[in-house]
């Protein structure tokens, strides 16, 4: 038996296709073979953790595929070739064929031996998992989920969304006083408690998205009724409000016109968007934030999801979705469907420099976008009916990635999910200092496709997280779930410590292959560390 030496993911029309070659092989010659997925995916569950990472640290630097092949296939399926040298069934001492003709050979030349080497062994393949190095769980009597994550720059890891319950995050208790509350943890690299916080009104109030500029820790966050913040009220609909860096204590608070989706470090201040694609800049200052600049952009249907900054190129990249027309402040879009995706970049005025806009004739949402130190990004979403990014058809019910270059013009783009269209999300993208870029979300169904081994959901819906190269290339993915659970990753972070990610899970699920199982009768929080 042989190990997989090389993967190669090729996106094409609506389709994965993933080629295997043997170890140090060219494949010049060989003839490709269909693989059986089940077999090859019960070789794989038979493998500890500890044997899956000793096998990928075989693998090297070879763990990307050295060249593609392109086939011609359905769509919405995948195909497995395996190439490389079988098991031989020729004696040990068989030469190779003589290739001189017959009056030139040495009277004791053997004639080639002709027997077919033996090609029934399965091959010993290795999936490509990431190595998680640590896992936490936020448990409550009620549901518990975290919406938004955030690393500093020493490798801290904050957490915000909301709780049902008194959670318990690794310190004290954390108070309700009715409804869902905000919480916010803070951990250190290694998953140690570091602080943790609770804030909210008697109604339902949600902390949507967190970051971090220098020692100071930021959080976005819906209020449905007032409530006390830094030592002040503040009422709905939102507020934006800073905390101790290890304290979790709230310093200073602005309140919000609008409910807030995403939140983005701008240098010193801070870009919010959210409901009605609403866009707007503050700067933290003495006991407060300072306006310096917000515009409404659309309806109230309309939404802005995701933002990005580019410092090199002085950019700030926002991703939404819209329906009918928007002024996107300086740029218009209009819908084909019932709900598009729009990408825009501003200056630093907050005006527009350019659009696109992404959709079919259905539904398409996305969730967020990153940027890496090139000006090159990435949109996650899904569409509901289908629609075709550059030559590749996404299925309907399917996430997508779509990956440009700094100038706007399409790069890359892949589909990911299983057979279950409700189940599958793409919530959350980030870039590393490499360039390798990082997903998450949930998946559902059968025939789970990440770009790598493709195999079925374990439970109603399997949190996700997958990387891949700048260029589109699988790096590794997972799925993670258990036997009818749920399981969702709603936000990602990348930064000293690795790659953070946090989220929800119901019932009994496996987070982290090779530690204990977790089991909750409702939704509780589970933060991840993986190794980049």
């Amino acid at each position: 038996m042989h190990r997989l030496a090389a993967l190669a993911l090729l996106p094409l029309a609506g389709c994965h296709l993933l080629i295997e070659h043997g170890p140090g092989q060219s494949g010049a010659g060989d003839e490709p073979r269909v693989v059986d997925a089940a077999r090859l995916e019960a070789s794989a569950r038979d493998r500890s953790p500890s044997d899956l990472r000793a096998a990928e640290r075989g693998l090297g630097d070879q763990r990307l595929a050295d060249r593609t092949l392109a086939v011609d296939a359905p769509p919405d399926k995948s195909i497995k070739l395996e190439q490389g040298p079988p098991s031989d069934t020729r004696p040990p001492d068989a030469r190779p064929p003589d290739q001189r003709p017959p009056d030139q050979r040495p009277p004791d030349a053997r004639p080639p031996d002709k027997r077919p080497p033996d090609t029934t062994a399965a091959p010993d393949l290795v999936p490509v998992y990431p190595e998680i190095v640590w896992q936490k769980t936020f448990v409550g009597t009620a549901d518990d989920v975290g919406l938004g994550i955030a690393q500093d720059g020493n490798g801290q890891v904050f957490v915000t969304g909301y709780t049902q319950s008194q959670l318990q995050a690794g310190g004290p208790q954390l108070a309700n006083n009715g409804g869902e509350e905000i919480f916010v943890v803070g951990l250190d690299g290694g998953g140690g408690h570091i602080c943790s916080r609770s804030f909210g009104s008697p109604a339902n109030d949600r902390g949507t998205a967190v970051t971090t500029i220098g020692s100071g820790v930021y959080i976005a966050a819906a209020l449905g009724g007032t409530a006390t913040i830094a030592g002040a009220p503040y009422s709905a609909p939102a507020v934006l409000f800073e905390v101790g860096l290890t304290s979790c204590v709230a310093t200073r608070a602005k309140s919000l016109s609008f409910v807030p989706a995403a939140l983005a470090a701008d240098g010193a201040a801070l870009l919010v968007t959210g409901q009605k694609i609403n866009l707007a800049r503050f700067t933290p200052s003495g006991g407060g934030f300072i306006d310096s600049g917000a515009t409404t952009l659309g309806a109230s249907a309309d939404l802005g999801t995701g933002l990005a900054v580019d410092p090199p190129r002085a950019r700030r990249l926002l991703v939404g979705i819209f329906t009918g027309t928007v002024n996107l402040g300086g740029c218009s879009q209009s819908s084909l469907g019932s709900t598009d995706v729009f990408f825009a970049s501003y200056n630093s005025n907050l005006a527009c420099t350019g659009s696109s806009r992404i959709g079919a004739a259905g539904g398409d949402t996305a969730n967020g976008i990153a940027v890496d130190s090139a000006g090159n990004h990435a949109l996650v979403g899904e569409t509901s009916t289908g629609l075709t990014l550059g030559a590749l058809v996404i299925p309907a019910g399917r996430i997508f990635i779509s990956a440009r270059l700094a100038n706007g013009a399409d790069r890359w783009a892949i589909a990911l999910g299983g057979q279950s269209a409700s189940a599958n999300a793409g919530y959350a993208v980030a870039y590393d200092a490499s360039g390798n870029l990082y997903v998450a979300g949930r998946v559902g169904g059968k025939s789970v496709n990440l770009g790598g081994t493709i195999s079925d959901a374990l439970g109603t819906s399997d949190l996700f997280v997958a990387s891949y190269t700048g260029s589109g290339v699988h790096r590794w993915s997972t799925h993670l779930g258990g036997a009818g659970a749920q399981a969702e990753a709603r936000a990602i972070a990348v930064g000293p410590s690795g790659v953070a990610v946090t989220g929800s899970f119901q019932g009994t699920v496996t987070l982290a292959p090779g530690l204990p199982s977790v089991t909750s009768t409702q939704r509780d929080v589970f933060v991840l560390l993986l190794k980049p």
